[in-house]
């Protein structure tokens, strides 16, 4: 096995996997959905993904939620894409407090899997202005 790295280029997720000086790189159609940004930046980056993948997932953590959710009732709305599975997951993960003790915490996770609208997606994507493909 090779080394595993992940680098930021133009707000998209490259994974890649080093093997013997030779790259191998294929674009995610993973997106973690964060508190950080508004929806709108989500929305905008799951129409650059969805111009390479033909599917996605919206991964959220807590409060990030209700923003994925967002994004995928609008991508769906506006007919991008068709959402094929909802799933939640929790789990418990442990952390430190300020003391040095240990404890756990039960975190929830929700995923969304949608796959992209092919018999209307090519239309919608003209009015996109996105930066040219690399």
């Amino acid at each position: 096995m090779g080394n595993w790295f992940k680098t930021k280029v133009s707000d998209c997720k490259i994974f890649g996997m080093q093997t013997s000086g030779e790259q191998s790189q294929r674009r995610s159609n993973v997106i973690q959905i964060s508190t950080r940004r508004d929806r709108r930046f989500f929305l905008y980056l799951s129409k650059l993904v969805l111009r390479d993948c033909t599917s996605i997932e919206l991964h959220a953590l807590g409060e990030a939620i209700s923003i994925a959710v967002n994004v995928a009732e609008q991508l769906d709305r506006l007919g991008y894409v068709r959402i094929t599975k909802i799933e939640t997951l929790t789990f418990e993960s442990e952390q430190k407090n300020r003391d040095g003790r240990t404890f756990n915490r039960k975190k929830v996770k929700l995923i969304i899997q949608a796959a992209r609208s092919e018999e209307n997606f090519n239309n919608l994507m003209k009015d996109f202005k996105a930066p040219p493909k690399k």
